[in-house]
């Protein structure tokens, strides 16, 4: 740190705990049994005076985000100072202490889990360090961060020179673990429908007057109270700037007029709308859903199917448990109705007869023959779901029938959560896969990898190719020479430097096999299915990556499909959660499309690996090189599929390690910086990460800065 010397640090190595929270181990690792634990710092007083003061600590967390924050008690009542922290975890944060302090304490989670601390310093700062500090944070954030999200969280190149405090409070919330908003506060912050955003949805729905009349609400009130049935229509009766007929579809699968329409407005002779809104009972929706759906399917005339993100109402109408959706995934519709109890869709796809409480079967009848760029999402709440209304369940037998009408005959079952599991036949025919594993020493690695794969896989048809990285230790080489005698194993020679895409792409050249499956060399087999889940996912059309579910050693979840964009490049997703945790919206346990699966563990065509180049081993030698690859899969109009039903362990790059050399660094800017360039209208937004979640880290946490424009709003 310019201007520190070590003699100016308080060093913290005492602390009184409270709420719960005790000392795991003497390795500097805590656990919390409750929500909001605190450790009191135990300071002399003298360094408790009121000034700026520089906060330094190293927290990281069990489940990989933090929402630390440092309590100062004063004589007056208590602060909270929120404690932004680096993707190692590391702390650096400047505090300006107020007067009377008599307490210091650091609340290090919001949640029970454990937690490591180490290294708690606190030192003094004057004006020219405090200046120097928060400059570089605000500069350093305009260099890594996208300006549009810069510009929606209100952090601008002239907030500094206005207030150097005010934008270094900002900047903090771009960093990774940064503390998380609560949907309250979220919506406080960006959800607000004010008096501004009424006045400019009137101006401009002159435009969808004429537009609203080729819509209609069909409202399915199958079992649902007149209570629940006057819920959904006073929210329609208030809709803001657009209106448009509404039917009562009735238990007998009649339709019967809302209020003032009569009954013979609706006859075989007269002209059904172009497009449905198809809305349960009880479900209420925003002032401005109306207007926001007409918006979209007028600008974008070739939507067939349309759905937005929901949340839910408690008994006393408060909102909560958000709904923030991916983009269309096709295998996780079938598996979960996600678009939910409200959505649009072209009326001309369906039949003009409708069975009560259809919700679920009729999306998917609107799924058949639908292509991806028909379906139109929504990232906003237009819709509140109330606890007591029951959603629609996914059908077992109903998608059993679908997908056999499809002539895929596939078995389904329902999973612990209540969503449905579809199994994909084998084929007749298993084709051979080749299994490639790099790999350079580490025999307590590699031996447990082999072994698993020959003594748990059921999958009959794969061969393993050991691609050696130029190992020296005798115990490798002798371990390799054993099994390759036996014919359990191929063991091919590469003496150049480590280049991971050039050994895959290396291997790949030598393989037998009608599909590769790339796999590390510090994983190992948990599942024995595993080979076979996912070839069966493979070979179904359109299809042209497969990526399983990742475990660290202590059983905490690994990786279950990765975002691009986050963290400046791209990231897994979830975080380590534990591993029967099903996630946000149960996606950690869920099959579902993604951008991009880690190359640790993923299966696809050899014909389309070779077609598209394999790897990039010339720009991406290293790291991001597996999700360049799915984002070319992507790009020529296949799927990326991750499956949590194939499972193994990864003890995640361990057999590598960790390079910290100059030129390592200068590698990793170089790849990042290609990933930004090649990729940069991907990570933009995700399709499968909702711009409303936080970028920073893709812990389906809250963003700070959600990238969703306002149809209504100028500019937009």
């Amino acid at each position: 740190m310019p201007g520190c010397a070590d003699r100016d640090w308080f060093e913290v190595t005492t602390f009184e705990c409270q709420g719960g929270v005790a000392r795991h181990n003497a390795n500097d690792v805590w656990f919390a049994e409750s929500a909001d634990p605190e450790l009191t710092l135990v300071i002399d007083p003298a360094k408790l005076e009121a000034g700026w003061v520089l906060l330094s600590a190293s927290l990281v967390m069990d489940r990989g985000g933090a929402s630390a924050y440092l309590v100062v008690t004063t004589t007056d009542g208590q602060r909270l100072f929120s404690l932004p922290a680096t993707s190692k975890g590391r702390i650096l944060e400047l505090i300006q202490l107020p007067e009377g302090v008599t307490r210091i304490a650091l609340r290090p989670l919001v949640s029970s889990g454990s937690f490591s601390l180490s290294s708690v310093r606190i030192r003094r700062v004057g004006r020219w360090d405090r200046w120097h500090l928060m400059w570089r944070r605000v500069l350093g954030t305009f260099w890594r961060t996208p300006s549009a999200r810069r510009r929606q969280a209100g952090l601008f190149l002239w907030t500094p020179v206005f207030s150097l405090t005010h934008a270094y409070r900002l900047a903090g919330t771009f960093l990774a673990y940064a503390p998380s908003l609560s949907y309250s506060k979220w919506l406080d912050r960006f959800e607000q429908f004010t008096w501004r955003d009424r006045w400019q949805v009137r101006l401009k729905s002159w435009r969808l007057q004429s537009f609203a009349r080729r819509m209609r609400v069909i409202l399915d009130v199958s079992g649902a109270s007149e209570m629940l049935v006057q819920r959904t229509l006073d929210s329609l009766a208030a809709q803001v700037g657009v209106s448009c007929e509404t039917w009562l579809l009735d238990q007998d699968g009649a339709f019967i007029p809302a209020q003032s329409q009569k009954a013979s407005d609706y006859s075989s002779d007269r002209e059904v709308p172009d497009w449905t809104v198809w809305v349960k009972a009880g479900c209420e929706l925003a002032p401005m859903a109306m207007f926001w759906i007409a918006h979209e399917l007028r600008m974008h005339p070739e939507t067939e199917l349309l759905y937005s993100d929901h949340d839910y109402l408690d008994a006393k109408g408060y909102r909560h448990n958000p709904q923030f959706k991916p983009d269309w995934s096709e295998e996780l519709a079938l598996t979960t109705g996600y678009p939910g109890a409200v959505f649009a869709f072209r009326t001309d796809r369906v039949g003009r007869e409708y069975t009560p409480a259809a919700g679920y079967a009729l999306l998917l009848q609107l799924m058949v023959d639908l292509p991806a760029s028909r379906v139109r999402h929504v990232p906003a709440v237009l819709w509140h779901q109330p606890d007591s209304v029951n959603a629609y369940v996914p059908d077992l037998e109903a998608l059993r029938t679908h997908l056999r009408d499809r002539g895929v005959f596939a078995d389904v079952s329902r999973t612990a959560s209540g969503h449905l599991r579809i199994h994909y036949p084998k084929p007749i025919s298993p084709p051979l896969v080749s299994i490639i594993i790099p790999t350079r020493d580490r025999l307590d690695l590699l031996q447990p990898c082999v072994e698993s794969l020959l003594g748990k896989t059921r999958y009959p048809q794969f061969e393993i190719l050991v691609v050696d990285n130029d190992s020296k230790d005798p115990a490798v080489l002798d371990f390799m020479a054993q099994h390759e005698r036996s014919g359990q194993i191929r063991v091919l020679r590469y003496a150049k430097p480590f280049n991971f895409s050039a050994i895959n792409n290396f291997a790949v050249q030598h393989a037998r096999g009608e599909l590769i499956c790339l796999l590390n060399n510090d994983t190992e087999v948990i599942t024995p299915d595993w080979l076979d889940e996912m070839v069966a996912r493979l070979m179904q059309p359109g299809i042209g990556v497969v990526g399983a579910k990742l475990y660290f050693s202590d059983g905490r979840l690994q990786h279950a499909g990765d975002v691009v964009g986050s963290g400046g490049c791209a990231h897994h997703l979830h975080g380590p959660l534990a591993r029967d945790e099903p996630g946000y919206m149960d996606r950690a346990v869920l099959a579902q499309d993604l951008s991009a699966v880690t190359a640790a563990c993923l299966l696809t065509p050899r014909e389309l690996y070779q077609s598209l180049g394999g790897l990039d081993e010339k720009n991406l030698a290293v790291a991001f090189n597996d999700v360049d690859y799915c984002l070319r899969v992507r790009e020529k109009g296949l799927r990326v599929i991750f499956t949590p039903f194939a499972e193994l362990y990864h003890h995640e790059s361990v057999s590598r390690g960790k390079d910290e050399s100059p030129e390592s660094k200068a590698r990793a800017q170089r790849e990042v910086a290609y990933m930004r360039s090649r990729w940069a209208h991907v990570m933009r937004h995700d399709p499968f990460y909702n711009p409303n979640l936080s970028y920073v880290r893709p812990d389906f946490s809250l963003s700070p800065a959600p990238l969703v424009r306002k149809p209504w709003c100028w500019f937009s």
